[in-house]
């Protein structure tokens, strides 16, 4: 399951050449943003449901989604910020679905194949991704209203300009922290005290897990009728609005144009139905003997009927909430919260899982503790030397500014092992180095600053203005830049003030 959702967001990034840090323009930061600032809302079991398969699908698009200890907040936090967006009175028109998924996959072939692909795969519905882009652009749509209170002035776009355009040239000394030798090996005392000031941390802790016996079947497996003309026909008139068409608002495709598409989705949702329907019987004998175990009821379900053979039965390994996949289950973002939240379930079925469907119990719950000394020593050990390490190179650069202070010519400097000089050029304030170094007058060398895995320390040589006739051709997407700056402060403005305690 993995490599395949691997493979598909490679083909969605190939086909439809976007980004997925954001969709629509939207970045990480500012979902993050909109969230944290957006108070939770009761969220309905039937939005739950609709809001929980969408979280999975942004998983499968986008590569990312909220960690198990966050589905639960995530799921409110969607629908709050939806509700807000409702609340202020917007909507997203067929028109800018349109408008939007053409600017995405530029022509409506590539938009097809791609919800083809998807389909094909993990059976998600062309109504289902079309949704999901409609939540995020009516999201965008929310997150932008602060926009139009703020204003920016020519010499901001100006200054914006030569931030990300001018060429800068500095001299750049970095001090190797892996490079640094301790002159002493670490004690055990050392260590030991280490762990007891930092055994609280998360790095330290063996979260809460649990085993589960599990009944699992696999809809590739199972065997279906054959489709007819009519029946696919049938399907499509049923599901007309999941094949609108994009040309033509309020109509949907022709079924020629789909029809492949029509067979793909009728025949997982008949493996599918088959799949449940056989986990229900056996749903139904364990809950009518609760003392019976999943063994025990297959192997007679088998011996009455042979069809049972395509069930499988195992006992998963020790897992816990962070643990997304349970062999061979796949993904079960479903179990995070029923067996490790405020009140766990010890039977569930019928779930559906990554790759399948399943019923599970549990058969062994294994409370959560802290590392003991021995099992956190590697862990212990590594971190301590990093750390030591860190603090040697820092010292070591400390020293060295003086040095550098006195030195005009970089290149003549005689330098210790693990320290390297070079000469760097960029384009743009970006990065650690660069945004250093634009504070700095000319000649002078900043203090000590990590940078990845080293300590640097950096003069400035040259800043070369860019030409500023060439500021016309990005001016409306500086303006845009700075806009997004001004209403993310605004909106966190607003955050600190809500979260702030009055006085009395």
């Amino acid at each position: 399951m993995f490599k395949l959702m691997g493979r598909i967001q490679n083909w969605v990034l190939a086909v439809a050449g976007f980004a997925t840090a954001g969709l629509f323009g939207i970045s990480v930061t500012d979902i993050r943003g909109c969230m944290n600032q957006t108070p939770k809302a009761a969220v309905s079991a039937e939005m739950r449901i609709e809001i929980d398969r969408k979280l999975k699908l942004s998983g499968l698009l986008t590569g990312r989604s909220p960690s198990g200890d966050r589905w639960e907040e995530a799921i409110a936090q969607y629908a709050s910020s939806l509700q807000n967006a409702k609340a202020e009175g917007l909507d997203v028109s067929n028109h800018e679905l349109g408008q939007a998924l053409m600017g995405q996959f530029k022509t409506k072939d590539q938009y097809r194949q791609f919800a083809s692909q998807i389909n094909k795969v993990h059976g998600v519905k062309t109504h289902e991704i079309e949704e999901f882009y409609r939540d995020q652009i009516l999201i965008q749509k929310s997150m932008n209203l602060p926009l139009l209170v703020a204003y920016v002035t020519n010499n901001e776009v100006k200054d914006e300009f030569h931030r990300c355009e001018d060429k800068l040239s500095y001299d750049r000394v970095l001090v190797d922290v892996n490079a640094m030798k301790l002159e002493a090996e670490l004690t055990e005392e050392e260590k030991k005290s280490y762990f007891e000031e930092l055994s609280l941390d998360a790095a330290y802790q063996v979260d809460p897990q649990v085993k589960i016996d599990y009944l699992f079947v696999n809809p590739q497996d199972m065997q279906v009728a054959k489709l007819s003309e009519a029946d696919l026909k049938a399907y499509y008139n049923q599901n007309r609005d999941r094949y609108a068409s994009t040309e033509f608002p309020g109509e949907a495709q022709p079924y020629f144009e789909v029809a492949e598409e029509v067979a793909t989705a009728l025949e997982k949702e008949n493996r599918d139905n088959a799949s449940k329907a056989l986990l229900s019987q056996l749903d139904d004998i364990l809950l009518q003997d609760e003392a019976l175990n999943f063994s025990a009821a297959l192997s007679a379900a088998q011996a009455k009927d042979a069809k049972f053979k395509k069930v499988a039965y195992g006992t998963s390994a020790a897992f816990s909430q962070k643990d997304y996949r349970v062999e061979p289950l796949g993904y079960v973002f479903n179990l995070g919260t029923r067996l490790f939240g405020d009140n766990p379930r010890s039977y569930g079925g019928v779930l559906e899982a990554g790759s399948g469907f399943y019923i599970y119990k549990i058969v062994e719950n294994i409370e959560g503790r802290v590392e003991t000394y021995e099992e956190a020593l590697t862990k212990v050990t590594d971190a301590l030397t990093l750390k030591k390490k860190q603090d040697l190179a820092q010292t070591k650069a400390g020293e060295l500014k003086a040095k550098l202070e006195a030195e005009a010519d970089w290149t003549k400097l005689k330098l210790e092992a693990g320290m390297t000089y070079s000469r760097e050029e960029v384009t743009g304030v970006f990065g650690a180095d660069a945004s250093k170094v634009i504070a700095l007058e000319d000649g002078a060398v900043s203090d000590p600053f990590q940078s990845n895995e080293a300590f640097a320390l950096v003069k400035k040589v040259a800043r070369v203005a860019a030409d500023e006739k060439l500021m016309e051709e990005s001016k409306e997407q500086l303006k845009e830049g700075i806009l997004r700056q001004k209403a993310q402060s605004i909106q966190f403005a607003r955050y600190t003030q809500v979260q702030s305690p009055k006085l009395e």
